[in-house]
């Protein structure tokens, strides 16, 4: 998913769950639907693991996208996505999947297994560079566009990288003779870079082997190649749709930072117990780490009343967080 200068606060920001950037509050639909896309992303980029595990493999209807482009912001984020939102809406379907029901995203990403190596023609290539003090690593996302039940999706998958500034140019560089109407002049700067997706059309037969010479990231293809990342992503998709519904409302209430800190420790912790995964941080802290340094503080013990966990009716002594349980809770 395209990254955002304002959503780097935190890895995972429910106040951009809450609100939009005019600080209007947003519906409790849109909030929940926000929440699991934005957990899915967490659970995968933020995985503590190798680039292999921390591939973002995800469909967004192409209404959704667009609704990701903000009407004023000259940001090098929103400048991409508009660019990339403009491609998508001209560019016809190379992969059309009918089925009898309608398909959720995680039925919509098995969907795509037939799929893994086939070659689109047109794709959208966004190189993100890593900027210090905001993005730690690099992103390196690239775009088709398919269609399921006469609906558009934009199908992403978005990997992680340790490659520099200027190593980012150069692979752009290498994107060049597949790409029309982008000059060298164009993405010689980082910074320009972030701001510049560039179309390209596929040669040959294998969309992998095309982008593995150009992209060298270790084990990426070979889990893309083997549909690793589509399973993991299942797993993601499916956990994270839940935990939205189950918190959407929660993050709606959480209208100052400390509500936040707690809400957002509590979901990161629950997300990294049913995803068997550890968290780390991202384009930003968790919110979990931030949690821990505070609760020792004098004055911020509030946020962890003494009361029973809402699993059963024991108060007792202990101080639980939103969605923890007690030890008597955890027993039954």
């Amino acid at each position: 998913m395209p990254q955002n200068h304002e959503a780097t606060q935190y890895a995972f920001n429910l106040q951009n769950l809450r609100t939009d950037r005019k600080g209007n509050e947003k519906p409790i639909f849109q909030t929940i639907t926000e929440t699991a896309s934005g957990l899915a992303t967490l659970g995968t980029e933020c995985n503590k693991a190798p680039f292999s595990e921390r591939i973002t493999t995800r469909p967004n209807k192409l209404a959704s996208f667009g609704r990701l482009v903000v009407e004023g912001d000259f940001s090098p984020e929103n400048v991409a996505t508009s660019w990339i939102y403009e491609w998508a809406k001209g560019v016809k379907p190379s992969i059309q999947i009918w089925t009898a029901l309608p398909l959720n995203i995680e039925e919509i990403i098995e969907a795509m297994r037939p799929y893994i190596d086939f070659n689109p023609q047109s794709s959208m290539v966004w190189i993100s560079p890593t900027l210090p003090g905001v993005y730690p690593e690099a992103r390196i996302n690239l775009y088709q566009v398919i269609e399921v039940n006469n609906e558009t999706y934009v199908f992403s998958r978005s990997l992680c990288s340790h490659h520099t500034p200027e190593e980012c140019v150069e692979m752009a560089k290498k994107f060049l003779p597949y790409s029309s109407g982008i000059s060298l002049a164009e993405i010689d700067d980082s910074e320009i870079l972030r701001a510049t997706p560039l179309p390209i059309i596929i040669p040959g037969k294998s969309a992998i082997e095309f982008f593995q010479k150009i992209v060298n990231i270790p084990g990426v293809w070979e889990a893309i190649s083997s549909g690793k990342d589509l399973d993991d992503n299942k797993l993601t998709t499916r956990v994270s749709e839940e935990m939205g519904k189950k918190w959407g409302e929660s993050i709606a209430l959480a209208d100052t930072p400390c509500k936040q800190i707690a809400v957002g420790a509590a979901i990161e912790r629950e997300l990294a117990q049913r995803l068997e995964r550890e968290l780390m941080a991202g384009h930003g802290p968790l919110y979990s780490q931030i949690f821990n340094q505070l609760a020792s503080y004098e004055g911020f013990g509030f946020l962890l009343e003494k009361r029973h966990c809402g699993a059963c009716l024991d108060k007792g002594t202990e101080k639980f967080q939103p969605g923890e349980k007690c030890r008597k809770a955890q027993s039954d």
